[in-house]
């Protein structure tokens, strides 16, 4: 478990997790916090006491960002899986025996996951499915391989995940600010492995103002964050070139939808140019022709609509 500034929430997801023990197998919950100057740590400390058979806290004494973190949680790791968590968010009972007991008849995964439910705080309205609200469409594809989790139609909630350890060949990229989990999701699969898709719902996603997804400067560094990733990828992995250009043509797209919904024309025109540059002349006249009309796309109120088509564009 991954926190930052999260003592509202994290006594309700420690207490999601302190529930899934099992006989048959040794839990330990790792911790890691970065730096929070609020009481999570304070808290964290707290449960540690509490429970010391089971938490083991790893409680940095600054901030020193996301992928430092992560490497400190796996370094303290010593378990054959690794189950990722945020400190905001929520196991359902058994998520955890589940997952263990699936990839136990499953020694062909890499990995496995599952659907979340995403509710809002503090109302703690349910708002749906990950899959729906963030893909477009529930999830059916029962294995994830490099390729597929390339799509950019395809979204795969970090706190749904487990992978064994003996797949994790790479620690997160310091030089990522917040797109280090993507990178090193896939890489636990590269080449030729997969995540399988387990039935059920076992996590509940929190979304709230303070998440990482909410940040507007983390919102801004978007497209730089993606085209980070695909040079990586690209260096490491020069076989996944085409499927790194096509996620790469959609977050192009996606960034001059918004410079044009900003007003800004030139940043707009610039972007398509990349877009060619990346994917072809087809995809920039259609940008160039339907800007103005995908526009009305990025309105949160049309959100639905605009996920239903996300899903079924091939880009």
């Amino acid at each position: 478990m991954v926190s930052y500034h999260h003592e509202e929430f994290i006594g309700q997801c420690l207490d999601s997790c302190i529930i899934q023990t099992g006989d048959d197998y040794d839990l330990k919950i790792v911790v890691a916090d970065d730096g929070s100057s609020d009481r999570t740590q304070a808290i964290i400390e707290d449960y540690a006491r509490a429970h010391p058979e089971l938490i083991v806290p790893v409680l940095s004494p600054c901030n020193t960002g996301i992928a430092a973190n992560f490497n400190r949680g796996i370094e303290a790791a010593t378990g054959d899986y690794v189950a990722w968590l945020g400190g905001d968010d929520i196991l359902m009972p058994e998520k955890i025996v589940r997952q263990r007991r699936f990839l136990n008849d499953h020694p062909e995964a890499h990995g496995c996951y599952h659907d979340a439910e995403v509710f809002a705080w503090p109302s703690d309205q349910t708002l749906g499915l990950f899959s729906v609200l963030y893909a477009g469409k529930a999830a059916t594809t029962d294995r994830v391989d490099a390729r597929r989790m390339l799509d950019p139609r395809y979204q795969m909630l970090p706190s749904t995940v487990m992978v064994r350890r003996a797949h994790i060949r790479h620690r997160f990229d310091g030089r990522l600010k917040f797109h280090n989990d993507f990178l090193f999701d896939l890489e636990v699969i590269v080449p030729d492995g997969a995540y399988w898709r387990m039935d059920g719902v076992l996590a509940r996603y929190r979304k709230h103002d303070k998440s990482i997804g909410q940040n507007p400067q983390i919102k801004s560094e978007m497209l730089e964050e993606n085209l980070m990733v695909g040079a990586i990828l690209e260096a490491r992995y020069p076989a996944l070139s085409p499927y790194v250009a096509k996620r790469q043509s959609y977050y192009i797209a996606i960034s001059a939808i918004r410079a044009l919904k900003a007003g800004n024309v030139r940043m707009f025109d610039d972007l398509c140019i990349l877009l060619r540059t990346r994917s072809g002349w087809a995809r920039y006249l259609f940008m160039k022709i339907f800007g103005r009309v995908l526009v009305s796309l990025d309105d949160p109120r049309n959100r639905k609509f605009a996920m239903k088509i996300r899903s079924y564009i091939p880009w």
